[in-house]
């Protein structure tokens, strides 16, 4: 491992401080004041976890769910036509299962002949998906 001369080694206090120190100087200015009003059990609640800086607490917690509400998943119209089609496909196969089921329940042979083409028109319309989706 190679240390900055000039900094020394990257554990001692004053690199730390060093460090720190940058830190804070690249921090955004906080100019707004935004008043939240809470009852003692509120504060108790949070100081009973152990909440060390509240308002901290409440910009990152508040932030943070902010934040997750921008990665919620976007799909594309081509997105929401592919999992239209698998979800078509996925109701034909529950209708075959279900007459399988059925004609077994009731002790009668299944036509295999004709499971089998409907099987094969369902791999065809995946493997068409797959090439639509590249």
């Amino acid at each position: 491992m190679f240390y900055d001369l000039d900094r020394g080694h990257p554990d001692t206090p004053e690199a730390e401080a060093e460090a720190k120190a940058k830190d804070l100087k690249t921090m955004a200015v906080r100019d707004k004041i935004y008043k939240v009003r809470l009852s003692s059990e509120e504060v108790e609640m949070l100081k009973s976890a152990n909440v060390l800086n509240i308002a901290k607490f409440m910009r990152d917690s508040s932030l943070n769910v902010v934040n997750k509400r921008k990665d919620k998943q976007v799909y594309s119209k081509l997105d929401r036509d592919f999992i239209l089609e698998l979800s078509r496909i996925g109701g034909n196969i529950n209708q075959i299962a279900k007459a399988l089921n059925t004609d077994i329940a009731k002790g009668e042979p299944f036509q295999a002949v004709k499971v089998l083409h409907l099987l094969i028109a369902i791999n065809e319309n995946l493997e068409q998906l797959k090439d639509d989706k590249k």
